[in-house]
C-alpha cells in the first residue's frame, strides 16, 4: 500500500503544490507537483482539529459555523461541475 493508510478512508479534500520549471520549449512553463495536501485543506477554521487527540468539539462555534458555510459550498460546487461534466 503506497500510502500506508491500513484501510483507512482517503481524505475527500486534496490540493497540490505546484512547482514552475521552465519547459522544453524556449519561453515555455513546465510544472511539476512539489507536495500533496491533504489536511484540512485550506480551511483554517478548522485547524483547531488538525491531528492530535482534538475532535470537532473544539473548534469554537463561529469558527465552526463559517467553515460549514465554506465547506457546504464547495461540496454543492463540486456537485454542480461533476453534474455538468456527466451532463446531468
Amino acid at each position: 500500500n503506497p500510502l500506508d493508510r491500513g484501510g483507512e478512508p482517503l481524505p475527500l479534500l486534496w490540493t497540490s503544490d505546484f512547482i514552475p520549471a521552465d519547459g522544453a520549449e524556449p519561453g515555455s512553463t513546465e510544472y511539476v507537483v512539489g507536495e500533496f495536501n491533504c489536511s484540512c485543506v485550506g480551511i483554517s477554521k478548522f485547524q483547531a482539529v488538525c491531528g492530535g487527540d482534538k475532535t470537532m468539539a473544539d473548534v469554537p462555534d463561529e469558527d465552526y459555523f463559517d467553515a460549514c458555510e465554506l465547506t457546504d459550498l464547495m461540496g454543492k460546487k463540486a456537485i454542480q461541475f461533476l453534474k455538468e461534466a456527466h451532463g446531468c
